[in-house]
Order: structure tokens, then sequence, then C-alpha cells
């Protein structure tokens, strides 16, 4: 459920964004190379834009609070990142390549002999 809805918010803030950039800025914007006001009339098409853009950007807070609702309701062991959970399971370190050092012979005991 998480997945699909961060899914959801990228489209929704790619969307946002393209929203944005095809609205009539004070300097004329993206809007007048596109001319998308030639089909639907100059202020059907930007009223249209205007209200794109406002509902995109209420949908996409609603959804950030959703989600971060979800994650907060989880427990412990659920919201766990896949780093902890790898961390955990790591298998202990090699021992290292260098030998042990050889016992000194001089300071061994000799063999008991009968």
């Amino acid at each position: 459920m998480y997945n699909f809805l961060v899914v959801i918010m990228i489209i929704i803030a790619v969307l946002l964004i393209l929203a944005v950039l095809v609205q009539r800025s004070k300097g004329g914007g993206f809007s007048s190379s596109v001319n998308a006001n030639q089909f639907m009339g100059v202020q059907k098409g930007t009223d249209f834009i205007e209200k794109t853009t406002w509902t995109l950007a209420i949908s996409l807070f609603a959804l950030c609070l959703v989600v971060s609702m979800l994650v907060k309701n989880q427990g412990p062991a659920e919201s766990r990142s896949n780093m902890d959970k790898v961390d955990k399971e790591a298998p202990a370190p090699a021992p290292s390549a260098q030998p042990a050092p050889a016992a000194d012979p001089a300071q061994t005991p000799a063999p008991a002999t009968k």
C-alpha cells in the first residue's frame, strides 16, 4: 500500500510540474509556445490549467498526510528499512588472513616421558 501511494505521489508531482510550466506567467511563459489556448479559447484554457494545478497540489498534500499517517501507525518492526534488516542478518566478519603467531618452542613444556 505504501509503495503504491508513493508511486501515485510521484506521478502527481510530475503532472504538477508540467501544469505549472504550462501556465502563462507575466513574461508569456511556456504556454505561449505550446499554444493550448487555441483549441479551448484563451479564458477557458487558463481556467482549466489553474484548476488542474490546484487539484493536483491539494491531492499531493492529502496523499502526503495519508502516507505519513500510515508510516506513523506501523509498529517498530514493520517500519524498519531494508538496510536495518541487512545489517542484522549480515554474517560475522571473516577471521583475519594472518596466521596466529607460533608458540616459542623454548617456553613450551616438554612432553612427559614414562
